[in-house]
């Protein structure tokens, strides 16, 4: 089930134009997410915490993520808390304490970084260096050892160079993405981007976007030959064509040979790969 938890973006990215659309931040009171959660895992056992920017949350009501999700780990009969999205800039000391502490939240965190070069990050006004983003992941790791990372990217920025391609390349090998989003950069009329110079050719986006693509499969890849052989838990989703498919909690996505209910935690072994599934087989129902 998914829950919005707050509406509006305050980043001002120079390539996005969510902010000028959305507004500012708008929290929903954190009682009513309470209730609303508290109703929700009556009949659902994964929560999905989704917004437009989930970090923010509670900056115009006085309070802050974190704090959010200290409570809602603690709600009684929760099974599993996904965050949708999130800054590297947001995961505090707070953060990465309670993602310490509370296994029920899902193994996997999806952090944006747009680019893996300092001088395109600068350009795209994000609001860190690759030296803050990498020493985060570092301190995430040693709280959860081998959670799933994924994060977005874009190719082609304005200004964007081929040695500026090949440090983001780099980057992400470093860094070991679990899944990288590639998202080849589109003009947005009224963004501080739209007036730069030396924009780059739709040939080179796409050229640059197919390397990515092909990295992420070989990161995707490599992450999945890890878990192969052990035990993991799947809550169910649907069947189709003799194959029921789900998500482990670090966001494998596996396909049983079997009928299963859909909503049900089940506990597989997985046996093999086929991308971008991994195979499992059922040893027990929950």
């Amino acid at each position: 089930a998914f829950v919005k938890i707050q509406d509006g973006c305050e980043n001002f990215c120079s390539y996005c134009i969510i902010p000028y659309v959305r507004g500012q931040c708008v929290s929903k009171e954190s009682d009513l997410i309470i209730s609303e959660i508290t109703n929700l895992v009556r009949f659902h056992k994964e929560i999905v915490l989704t917004g437009i920017h989930i970090g923010n949350y509670g900056i115009d009501i006085g309070t802050n993520f974190a704090k959010l999700l200290n409570k809602i780990v603690q709600i009684p009969n929760i099974n599993l808390i996904r965050i949708s999205s999130i800054e590297v800039t947001e995961i505090n000391n707070e953060m990465l304490e309670i993602l310490a502490k509370h296994k029920n939240i899902a193994n996997h965190l999806h952090i944006p970084i747009q680019s893996g070069c300092n001088k395109i990050l600068k350009l795209m006004k994000r609001k860190y260096d690759l030296k803050t983003y990498c020493k985060t992941i570092k301190e995430i790791r040693k709280k959860r050892k081998d959670i799933a990372v994924t994060t977005d990217i874009i190719v082609g920025f304005p200004g964007e160079t081929k040695k500026d391609f090949q440090k983001t390349l780099r980057t992400c090998r470093k860094l070991r993405f679990t899944k990288i989003h590639v998202f080849p950069y589109s003009k947005r009329n009224n963004t501080a981007a739209f007036d730069m110079p030396n924009h780059v050719s739709d040939i080179i986006k796409k050229k640059r976007s197919r390397t990515l693509i092909k990295l992420s499969k070989k990161l995707e890849l490599k992450y999945m030959h890890k878990h192969v052989n052990k035990k993991v838990i799947v809550l169910t989703e649907n069947y189709k064509e003799g194959y029921t498919y789900g998500h482990t909690s670090n966001y494998l996505f596996v396909k049983i040979k079997e009928k299963l209910e859909h909503n049900e935690l089940i506990e597989i072994i997985i046996e093999s790969i086929d991308y971008p599934y991994v195979i499992g087989k059922t040893i027990k129902k929950y």
